[in-house]
């Protein structure tokens, strides 16, 4: 009988098992694993010990980056190790700034902000009101605040600057629809996002299954296309005069609200890999 081999799970999710019976599946927590190359092999740290990694599902989320997650991914892509998405796509969206420049490069309508590196950088801009200030990497509307006025800008910036992290500063928009287009592979999903909340792309938005728009798809295949990816999901604003902005691309998209295929279509990825 074939022994089957090592698919590391990297992230929260405890479901890929059932997808994926062909494979030992190993979930990994990121905080507390081990990886390391032996021999120009890659190997992890698992509760049964030391196992050779011949394949790895990254689906670390909702976590702000930190430099040695740069360092398993590095890893990764020294081996050859296939991963879904490629440890080099992955690497190209590492944070916002690495995501904002890709996403620019490609030529989509990000939206034009101040950004701020350093020590009290933040305290040198002057931005215009109402506005939202982003601090790192954060996701879930954690690390966001809109300020109306000078007043309360002032208070954000001195609390921004014990965060040893980079600044992003957007202009408050009050938009039309909030969507998410994901791709998987060749195929194209639309949430539109109800919520509230002037954060629109937080966890309490009630998703509905809509057609993509035309201009979304084409941006969204074009993201796809430029990151060499195999998943992405772009989070889409409509603003006032009825056009379209990026808020972000993420390479390691939730998949709440979409059709249980999306996961059997990631799932389906994984064998196309080259092992």
């Amino acid at each position: 009988m074939q022994t089957k081999l090592n698919l590391i799970i990297v992230g929260g999710e405890r479901y890929w098992h059932e997808l994926l019976p062909d494979w030992h599946v190993i979930y990994c927590r990121l905080q507390v694993s081990r990886w390391v190359i032996e021999k120009e092999k890659l190997y992890i740290h698992a509760d049964s010990g030391l196992l050779e990694v011949h394949a790895v599902l990254w689906r670390v989320g909702v976590v702000n980056p930190e430099p040695w997650h740069r360092g398993v991914l590095d890893l990764i892509r020294i081996s050859g190790v296939p991963c879904l998405n490629s440890a080099e796509s992955l690497l190209r969206g590492f944070d916002k700034l690495s995501m904002y420049a890709e996403m620019k490069a490609a030529g989509l309508p990000v939206i034009s902000s101040e950004m701020a590196v350093g020590a009290n950088s933040l305290s040198l801009l002057k931005p215009e009101f109402p506005c939202v200030l982003k601090v790192g990497n954060h996701h879930g509307g954690l690390g966001k605040a809109r300020a109306m006025d000078t007043s309360q800008w002032s208070d954000l910036v001195d609390l921004a600057a014990i965060m040893p992290d980079y600044s992003v500063v957007e202009p408050f928009i009050s938009y039309l629809a909030d969507v998410r287009c994901l791709i998987v592979g060749d195929r194209v999903w639309c949430l539109r996002r109800e919520n509230e909340d002037w954060k629109v792309n937080r966890g309490t938005a009630t998703p509905v299954l809509i057609d993509p728009p035309a201009e979304l798809e084409n941006w969204t295949r074009l993201a796809h296309r430029h990151l060499n990816a195999f998943v992405l999901g772009l989070d889409f604003i409509q603003s006032p005069d009825g056009s379209w902005l990026l808020l972000e691309c993420n390479d390691v998209p939730g998949l709440e609200g979409f059709p249980e295929v999306v996961r059997q279509d990631l799932a389906n990825g994984l064998r196309t890999l080259d092992l």
